[in-house]
């Protein structure tokens, strides 16, 4: 037994037998090697090996009772790989959760399954959930391993334990910012997520799913009143856009509507004095103002509005019509921006001119006072 740590539940450092509760358990006829978490540590075929050593391990010690109260199933190796091989391509960042994690196999063929492929992600960071104490030492050890394999894929490794349990907690672990809502307790940001389905405690008259409805039913009304409260702290830092004609726009707060908001209430009445808005993008509403008629007896007909200026002006008095870009949306309209404008206004009965609208000079050539 040279070599591996002590298990709650399991082994002694002397290899002797361990009474836990009243489950005899008998010493282990495997040796298991020490860890390595350097380069040269373990390939994945060798970490699912060892993992499924300690699933066999741990499972010697399983109290019945207790396992079947929280619905305990140690998932062999082999469907662990199945379930990892299913996995898409990962970014170069992978983050997953496995919230029933036992001794960590299924943690640990998803490690093995990402650090065989060619194409390996440059960090993958692991968030599990084991309620067990006695499990959590193998655990422990299951993730050292997948540390010691990823060391030797070179990819960088994270683990987190949570000893508590996933299904009853959940609703408030998984909640990411919703209209700015920020759930207590702990955010996990996550990619992917492995396991098996927890039957026991998902039953509908188990005490735990029970908690669940009851937890669910608590956020879902409170979202309701932070929706509430969000959507009019939004609609009171609306940006308020009174065109030439009497007409109000509320544009949608950040973005470029800041920018357009000074192009209607300074830029038109200086330059283009009369100046008739056709069209208004906003950040959050495409089409905050969109003369389709107006447009349509200028020769100007838009099918898409992916590449429509954030502003549209007829100059009556010129007869132009200014096709204004707000610098944060599409950039400065270059000789390529023009070639694009040309085709979408093909059409057009009327001089274009091009704009650009910058919140300040610096960056963008001198500007005349």
């Amino acid at each position: 037994m040279s070599g591996f740590t002590s298990l709650i539940g399991g082994r002694n450092q002397a290899g002797n037998s361990v009474r836990t509760g009243s489950i005899q358990c008998r010493p282990v006829m495997v040796e298991l090697p020490k860890v390595s978490t350097s380069a040269s540590g373990i390939s994945p075929a060798a970490l699912c090996e060892r993992v499924d050593l300690l699933r066999l391990d741990a499972t010697r010690c399983l109290d019945p009772r207790r396992q079947a109260e929280l619905g305990q199933f140690l998932t062999p190796s082999s469907v662990a790989r199945l379930l990892a091989r299913l996995f898409a391509a990962p970014g170069p960042v992978f983050r997953f959760l496995d919230p029933g994690a036992g001794v960590g196999s299924l943690s640990a063929a998803l490690v093995a399954e990402l650090c065989s492929r060619p194409a390996r992600p440059e960090r993958i960071e692991v968030t599990t959930f084991e309620l067990d104490p006695h499990l959590t030492e193998y655990l422990r050890e299951t993730l050292a391993l997948c540390e010691a394999a990823c060391a030797a894929a070179d990819v960088t490794f994270g683990s987190t334990i949570h000893g508590e349990d996933f299904v009853r907690d959940g609703v408030y672990m998984l909640i990411r910012d919703w209209a700015g809502y920020t759930a207590a307790g702990p955010k996990i940001e996550i990619d992917g997520a492995i396991l098996n389905p927890p039957y026991k405690k998902i039953n509908a008259g188990s005490n735990t799913r029970q908690q669940w409805d009851t937890s669910l039913e608590t956020y879902l009304a409170s979202r309701e009143t932070l929706t509430q409260q969000y959507a009019q702290e939004r609609q009171m830092r609306r940006i308020p856009v009174r065109l030439p004609n009497g007409t109000t726009l509320n544009l949608t707060p950040g973005g470029q509507n800041v920018l357009v908001e000074q192009i209607v209430h300074e830029f038109l009445p200086r330059f283009a004095h009369g100046g008739e808005p056709l069209y208004v993008g906003d950040t959050g509403d495409r089409f905050a103002h969109y003369d389709r008629e107006g447009l349509a007896e200028l020769g100007v007909v838009i099918e898409s509005h992916g590449k429509i200026p954030d502003l549209i002006v007829f100059d009556r008095g010129h007869n132009w019509l200014l096709l204004i870009e707000a610098v944060i949306s599409h950039g400065p309209v270059n000789p390529k921006r023009v070639q694009e404008l040309q085709e979408l206004f093909a059409g057009c009965k009327v001089g274009l001119v091009y704009v650009t609208a910058f919140f300040v000079a610096r960056g963008h050539g001198e500007i005349p006072e």
